[in-house]
């Protein structure tokens, strides 16, 4: 008899270690009077004739916009002086997800655009930034058209045929897959993002900041509309571990002519043993439950049959 191991012990699944949460609540040490900019690690910025500003009220906390919540953050709503082209606000990262054997990261956020009372309409907008603050992608909300589009490193952009509705709180999630170099996005349950490039060039695929951007179309008349945000989160997964093949092993003949077998393969799983002539038609022969890793099987038939093949699998293929 011939042994040709078939089938594969289960995979473990995925391993997800959380990494960052917040809900801008007072028990985090959050203060709604104060701008969120230097609250626990939040930073903003925006340019000024090629001058970065810092210290802007171009962001801060809300209490029960989304109801039942508690505290939001927002970003948008008035300018300092003077006007600015984008107000960044993020707070670091620094995941480097490949060597730590944790190629998906997934960013999550309850977001909402709530709308103009000035008749101007802006875009806000999510972008994944580096560990060397290069832009990876982004995506974008225009209040204009309430319409969506991504925008990846290479200024690509994409408009979606997705549509969002102001003063709504939607559900968005990133799965960043920096191994393969694919990032999928879900909007109100939607997918509307699949298997798109994190970096169209040569870019490190780590994640370094993560920025809510407010971006006014007239940069002197911009609209006091504002997006909104909760329950901000972040974690990382491993990789499936990689299923491990049931091995066969022989254990010689008995006295009588009889054939032996050992299966070894994972505890409690059910195996079946198939047997063939010409190892394209394959016979069901035994099934079994690999007790403490491993079972054992006796061909009685061994003396009086041709020589046969054997394999072994998964109950479930």
């Amino acid at each position: 008899a011939l042994l040709l191991p078939a089938g594969r012990i289960g995979a473990a699944g995925p391993v997800r270690t959380n990494l960052y949460f917040t809900g801008y609540d007072l028990p985090e040490g959050y203060q709604p009077a104060f701008v969120l900019a230097d609250q626990n690690g939040w930073r903003d910025a925006a340019e000024n004739m090629g001058t970065p500003v810092t210290g802007l009220i171009s962001n801060g906390l809300d209490t029960n916009l989304f109801a039942g919540f508690g505290h939001q953050g927002w970003i948008g709503w008035e300018f300092a002086t003077p006007p600015f082209s984008s107000v960044n606000l993020w707070r670091r990262a620094l995941i480097d997800p490949v060597p730590a054997a944790t190629p998906v990261v997934r960013f999550g956020v309850r977001m909402s655009i709530y709308d103009s009372t000035n008749s101007r309409y802006d875009f806000f907008r999510w972008s994944i930034y580096n560990s060397r603050t290069n832009r990876l992608f982004s995506i974008d909300f225009s209040n204009d058209d309430f319409s969506i589009a991504y925008i990846l490193e290479n200024n690509q952009t994409v408009v979606l045929t997705n549509r969002f509705t102001p003063f709504v709180a939607d559900e968005l999630e990133v799965s960043m897959h920096f191994a393969d170099n694919k990032w999928n996005a879900w909007f109100a349950g939607k997918h509307i993002v699949t298997n798109a490039p994190i970096t169209t060039g040569s870019l490190r695929r780590s994640l370094g900041e993560i920025h809510a951007i407010w971006l006014p179309q007239d940069r002197a008349n911009p609209g006091d509309n504002r997006m909104v945000f909760d329950n901000f989160r972040l974690s990382a997964e491993s990789l499936p571990t990689p299923a491990v093949p049931p091995a066969l092993l022989t254990l010689g003949r008995t006295t009588n002519g009889f054939y032996a077998l050992r299966l070894n393969g994972e505890d409690e799983a059910r195996y079946v043993l198939d047997f063939s002539t010409n190892a394209t038609t394959w016979t069901p022969l035994k099934t079994n439950v690999a007790v403490d890793g491993s079972f054992d099987y006796v061909d009685t038939n061994a003396p009086v049959l041709p020589e046969r093949l054997f394999r072994a699998r998964l109950l479930s293929e």
